[in-house]
Order: structure tokens, then C-alpha cells, then sequence
């Protein structure tokens, strides 16, 4: 039996990493989008994952499901050759964000709040995500 796909709409938003971390090994720094009301059989991707040095200047693209929100999730990660693993991966601290929207309450603003992304609108400037060690 095939199964269909189902058709959700997404936007192509445009981000910039702030990273204050400290790691300048940017290879080892990851940052992932995932969407928290992913719909099975969808044709937006649940997660999306970056590592920085493949930004061109802080800068990348994801794709985001209209009217979805995203968890924001980033970490350091060292390979060990010799015992096959990732080790010390330490998560990153995400900085709050409020970019443009309309209305007075923060629900009608495009904005990262507790590491959720959440768009009203198709951002005409990228939203900005800041990266820190606590």
C-alpha cells in the first residue's frame, strides 16, 4: 500500500548565530530546529540540524511550518577516534528574542522565549539567536 503525504506550508527563514560561548571550534557546535507540532507524514521536516562553520558569517536558512512553534537546541561535541563516541557535549544556552509583530502582548510577536521559536509572521529580518555557556 502507498501512503500520500501531506501537504504543510512552510516559510524559509533566515537566522544568525550569535555564538558567545567561547568554542571557536565551530564544527563541534551544533544547532537544531525541531518542530514541536510535527505532523506525521508531513512534508515539513521534524528537525533540522546546523553546525556552525557550515554558516556563511553567522547566517543560515531552515525551513519552518506556518503556525508551528520550534524547539532550539544547541551543543559542543568532541569526536574520540579511539573510542568511537562523541564526549563532553555540554548544551548551549539559548538567548530570549522578540523581532516584529503587531499588538501589545508578547503573543502577537515574532520571538524566542525558554529556547521556543515562535513566528506570527514571515520574518523581513533574520531572527537572531544568541548562544551561551552558563
Amino acid at each position: 500500500t502507498e501512503y500520500g503525504s501531506i501537504e504543510v506550508e512552510t516559510w524559509d527563514v533566515t537566522f544568525t548565530v550569535d555564538n558567545r560561548t567561547g568554542f571557536d571550534d565551530l564544527a563541534n557546535v551544533q544547532i537544531s530546529f525541531t518542530d514541536s507540532n510535527y505532523i506525521y507524514g508531513g512534508t515539513a521536516p521534524q528537525s533540522q540540524t546546523f553546525t556552525l562553520d557550515e554558516l556563511v558569517d553567522g547566517k543560515g536558512t531552515f525551513k519552518y511550518a506556518e503556525g508551528h512553534s520550534y524547539t532550539i537546541s544547541a551543543s559542543h561535541a568532541t569526536y574520540n577516534e579511539e573510542a568511537g563516541h562523541y564526549e563532553n557535549v555540554p548544551a548551549l544556552d539559548i538567548y530570549g528574542w522578540r523581532g516584529e509583530g503587531y499588538g501589545s502582548s508578547d503573543a502577537d510577536f515574532n520571538r524566542i522565549e525558554d529556547g521556543v521559536l515562535t513566528l506570527v509572521s514571515l520574518p523581513t529580518k533574520p531572527v537572531e539567536i544568541g548562544l551561551y555557556v552558563d
